[in-house]
């Protein structure tokens, strides 16, 4: 008698039933997920705007404080060639592409790739040195530019060869100086009420004295003193700055203020303000993140009563001056000055926050505040408002 063959059959069909069973998206073979290769873990962007937690490590001219607000794009495909997309870092330069930088295997984690020491040249021609320290593994980027250089330009090399620049001395038969303003106001009149009193206060601007709001505000007699006092005490503050062919900015400055025996100092290039020159215009690219935490740590020691809030909401309004920096006109002066300025539209959401000046005194000139308050209420009625510098050549100061 024939052996039937329906039990093997039957028996087949049930194992794979139980297979099958196996396979019904809760957890099955085919539906296990699939791990990222190294790769595609290290292509991603790193940032550095989220302290404690940054990704980014980005050490950017020979400064030895890491550059802060960044973000960089790290990708490669077969982790020995890689290319990195560097975000606002080169100043003038929104974007910033590094392609075909060779990679290599570190020897303390098998997770982490070292960058081959490499120097290139961008767009705008700034040369940037890659330094072999740099690596990426996941999760961590850290760059270190142990170099930079900028092309030469007239303020990071002036008639005299250098990047020093002096604030233009207080000239007493034309009372000329370093503090270039054009302030004019809008005609009308204007009712004032001050916050701690109630008091109101009626102004009227006329064409005829339109054009000299301190005047306006404190008298012709007292106005006038003091825009020649202003010019007189400026230079004794700050003394000089610096246009780095790296592209930082620099100043001499006099750390007892108006107090005591003058201790001139010069502030470190710690990326805390950057330039670049484009179109005829001087663009200043103030830094949020580093402003902050350099007042933070000189806080203790700063006799000023303005908080790093108040910092951050002043340069928020200025969003387009963090990335694109904020356009200085140029005007060459008879007398061998330059002059650097911004024109109303850069300034005007800054007019708003005038009355903040007066957190800005020092304890020992509080009693100036209400004389600030009268000038800067003013600038709620401003119609054209330009504020720079006059500066002349000069050699680098002796310390």
């Amino acid at each position: 008698m024939k052996r039937t063959k329906w039990p093997h059959l039957l028996w087949t069909i049930a194992v794979a039933g139980v297979l099958l069973s196996c396979n019904d998206g809760n957890g099955g073979p085919s539906e296990e997920a699939v791990q990222p290769t190294l790769a595609e873990s290290l292509s991603t962007v790193y940032s550095n705007k989220t302290y404690p937690t940054d990704s980014l490590v980005l050490y950017y001219t020979s400064s030895s404080v890491p550059l802060l607000g960044r973000d960089v794009k790290f990708e490669t495909e077969d982790l020995k060639t890689g290319t990195l997309t560097l975000y606002n870092v080169v100043p003038g330069e929104a974007e910033t592409v590094l392609s075909g930088l060779t990679l290599k295997e570190a020897t303390d984690a098998p997770d982490k790739l070292t960058f081959s020491y490499k120097t290139v040249t961008t767009e705008t021609g700034v040369r940037l040195t890659l330094a072999s320290k740099s690596n990426v593994r996941p999760g961590r980027l850290e760059l270190i530019f142990s170099s930079v250089t900028f092309p030469a330009n007239r303020f990071s090399k002036n008639t005299e060869g250098k990047g020093w620049w002096a604030l233009r001395p207080y000239d007493d038969q034309t009372s000329a100086g370093s503090i270039y303003l054009d302030w004019r106001l809008t005609p009308g009149t204007y009712t004032f009420t001050d916050e701690e009193t109630g008091e109101t206060e009626t102004v009227e601007v006329t064409p005829e004295n339109a054009g000299d709001p301190i005047s306006l505000a404190l008298g012709p007699i007292l106005g006038g003193m003091m825009k020649g006092i202003v010019q007189q005490l400026i230079p004794n503050i700050l003394g000089h700055i610096n246009f780095s062919t790296n592209g930082n900015i620099q100043a001499r400055y006099n750390a007892n203020g108006l107090s005591g025996d003058a201790d001139w100092q010069v502030s470190p290039a710690n990326n805390l303000c950057f330039f670049y020159t484009k179109d005829d215009r001087l663009y200043v690219i103030p830094n949020i993140e580093m402003i902050v935490r350099q007042i933070k740590a000189n806080q203790a020691a700063s006799r000023s009563s303005i908080g790093t809030d108040d910092i951050q909401a002043i340069l928020t309004r200025l969003s387009v001056w963090i990335t694109q920096g904020a356009p200085f006109r140029i005007k060459d002066n008879a007398d061998g000055s330059t002059t650097v300025y911004l024109e109303t539209e850069q300034l005007e959401p800054l007019l708003v926050l005038l009355p903040m000046l007066t957190s800005l005194l020092p304890e020992d000139m509080q009693s100036l505040a209400p004389m600030l308050g009268k000038l800067t209420r003013l600038g709620a009625v401003t119609e054209h408002f330009e504020l720079g510098l006059t500066l002349v050549p000069s050699q680098q100061p002796a310390e």
